[in-house]
């Protein structure tokens, strides 16, 4: 039970509470694998902490050589050294003992001083983030080093160990709920996945199908490339010394990403091709891969187009809308392969990459049927990732009230014999 916060009269700090740094509750730990017995190699992540290098990264990133390697052993911490500021620190769970790079920094919990689970919520919280990112040393972005010796002058207020306690296993029940979304997610990605393969190429109540240029599709479905069933119109080169403060907004790359994201406006008369409206499709055509590069439904009101993002408009004889977004998604793949610098993060593609690709195109009653069915998912996935915002905002506000003693957890009293 959470209780209402009485702070000391004496300082700023909760009652029973004290100010310590992480080298009175943590120990280094530097202990090499140069017999080589320990084989099993992890490496941490930003997101989901310490993990298996091979299941993780799906090849060998590590080196064959592992008698320089790091042993770490159950419960024990890791970081990476140059990396700390991104949250990319964790503890062992799935060994009792395994390697990693020399690259990182392991330690361990004075279990007598403080909870393991308390002391990884706190080193992974927003406040331990910033200091991280003030304490590193050296000047090259994502590269500054925090080696032990200055993280463990950083200081944390630190509650009695039944108080960590009853912290941790309240944050773990968010934790806990939050990996049963992750599940979820995952399983409904899948699924959608599985059905985007199977209608996508065997259309819904066929039994005949024949060879086509793109492979088996149903006999009644016909071939045709992209730019005969939809126009794909670029946005206006706004100039800076264009935009102002009030107007249509104008849409450019950084909001397709996030609706909240700061616009600039413009007044002037404009071209009614430029003009988007709710629900009109979109595709960023250069942008960041996996990010800000593909097709997008338009959720906002109205606006006008910049450059660097097509309006499509679908021939609406030929080609359902909502079809002509699921057409799309599934050939950014592809359309990023054509893309120039392909084999950097960020890409641009030609018109004509697009209008030229072949499609398999099913009838339009069809095309409706397959993209309800598909719309579903996405509205499912859609609730799952909006609870799943929910339950990480619910955890932020826990954790800056439970870590900072704003709010007090009940701890019984010990019994007397």
């Amino acid at each position: 039970m959470i209780k209402s916060n009485k702070m000391s009269a004496s300082s700023q700090l909760p009652e029973g509470w004290a100010s310590v740094t992480l080298g009175e509750i943590t120990k280094n730990i530097s202990i090499k694998n140069t017999d080589k017995k320990v084989e099993q190699v992890v490496s941490v992540t930003k997101h989901r902490g310490i993990v298996n290098s091979l299941d993780f990264f799906k090849k060998q990133v590590f080196s064959k050589e592992l008698s320089t390697y790091k042993v770490i052993k159950r419960e024990q911490f890791a970081y990476a050294t140059i990396h700390l500021d991104e949250g990319s620190i964790g503890f062992l769970a799935e060994h009792d003992v395994a390697v990693l790079s020399p690259m990182y920094t392991v330690f361990e919990a004075k279990k007598t001083k403080v909870d393991t689970g308390f002391l990884f919520t706190v080193l992974k919280s927003d406040r331990l983030l910033n200091i991280y990112n003030n304490v590193g040393l050296g000047s090259i972005n994502r590269r500054k080093s925090i080696p032990y010796s200055v993280f463990a002058k950083i200081e944390i207020p630190l509650p009695s160990l039944p108080e960590q306690q009853q912290i941790a296993e309240i944050l773990s029940t968010v934790d806990e709920k939050l990996a049963v979304m992750d599940e979820q997610l995952a399983q409904t990605q899948e699924l959608k996945k599985g059905l985007m393969e199977r209608l996508m190429t065997k259309g819904i109540g066929h039994s005949v199908f024949h060879d086509s240029p793109i492979g088996r599709t149903p006999s009644s479905w016909s071939i045709v490339s992209i730019g005969k069933v939809m126009e794909l119109i670029n946005g206006k080169a706004f100039k800076p010394s264009e935009w102002e403060n009030e107007g249509l907004p104008i849409i450019r790359i950084q909001n397709l990403n996030k609706l909240d994201a700061p616009f600039n406006y413009y007044s002037g008369i404009i071209e009614s091709k430029y003009l988007v409206s709710k629900n009109d499709l979109l595709f960023a055509w250069s942008g960041t891969k996996g990010v800000s590069f593909g097709a997008r439904v338009w959720k906002g009101d109205k606006a006008v187009l910049n450059q660097h993002i097509f309006r499509v408009v679908p021939d609406s004889e030929k080609l359902d809308s909502a079809f002509a977004y699921i057409i799309l998604k599934q050939a950014q793949a592809e359309i990023e392969t054509k893309a120039h610098g392909f084999k950097s993060s960020f890409v641009h593609v030609k018109k004509s990459d697009i209008t030229k690709m072949t499609i398999a195109l099913p009838p339009l009653p069809e095309q409706r049927q397959i993209a309800e069915i598909l719309t579903t998912v996405d509205d499912k996935l859609q609730v799952l990732t909006d609870k799943k915002a929910q339950y990480q905002e619910l955890k932020r506000g826990l954790m800056q009230q439970l870590l900072t003693g704003q709010r007090r957890v009940r701890v019984a009293e010990p019994v007397m014999a």
